[in-house]
């Protein structure tokens, strides 16, 4: 599921029109979706993203205090969305919000507050927003969220052979997001951070 796909912020530039940027990242996403293989099926449900309904400002997206009406009216359609797609499978991937974007703590916000929450409840962590935070820090933040949810915060790590091949090629279906490649290196540096001669990925189950 792809929540939000209104953009106007591509290829380093921002468009008054958000029609082109949304047809480069479907472009895009159903490049990703071809790498991954036939199992992987896209939903779109087209919310404007943080950058749209704030017109245009940046501080505003990364601000928790500029949460308004719109943002609420979004969060409370994805809870119920969540509720749905998770009412059969008892799993929910959210992210952890780090880095404040204001869409990824929307959907976490939004996703926690599904009740009943699902049994196997995990936070991924924000990438490469995880690089302006120690792993300790990472940690509190997660046993935080976990105390709210009277759970208990577990680190899963995710690495096997060949993982940074398939994460480059991953991120390199996605030209309007990372262009000079920085994007891709931070996420990279923060996955070397977790184990050593290799990369993964950390997630937090909240059991």
């Amino acid at each position: 599921h792809t929540l939000f796909t209104v953009p106007t912020f591509a290829d380093g530039k921002t468009y008054d029109d958000p029609a082109l940027p949304t047809a480069k990242r479907r472009r895009e996403e159903e490049a990703y979706a071809q790498l991954l293989g036939a199992g992987c099926k896209l939903v779109y449900h087209d919310f404007e993203e943080a950058l749209v309904r704030k017109r245009g400002s940046f501080e505003a997206v990364y601000d928790p205090k500029s949460f308004d009406a719109a943002d609420r009216a979004v969060s409370g359609h994805i809870t119920q969305l969540l509720k749905e797609a998770t009412a059969d499978r008892k799993t929910l991937l959210l992210p952890m919000g780090l880095g404040h974007h204001l869409d990824h703590s929307l959907v976490r916000d939004a996703g926690l507050g599904i009740s009943p929450l699902p049994a196997r409840l995990y936070l991924y962590e924000d990438l490469p927003y995880a690089q302006d935070y120690t792993l300790a820090e990472i940690g509190a933040v997660a046993a935080g969220f976990a105390a709210a949810q009277t759970r208990t915060a577990r680190p899963c790590l995710i690495s096997y052979p060949g993982f940074e091949g398939i994460k480059r090629k991953g991120m390199s279906c996605y030209p309007s997001q990372d262009g000079d490649g920085s994007v891709s290196a931070q996420t990279l540096d923060c996955g070397r951070r977790l184990i050593a001669e290799g990369i993964a990925e950390r997630y937090w189950q909240l059991a």
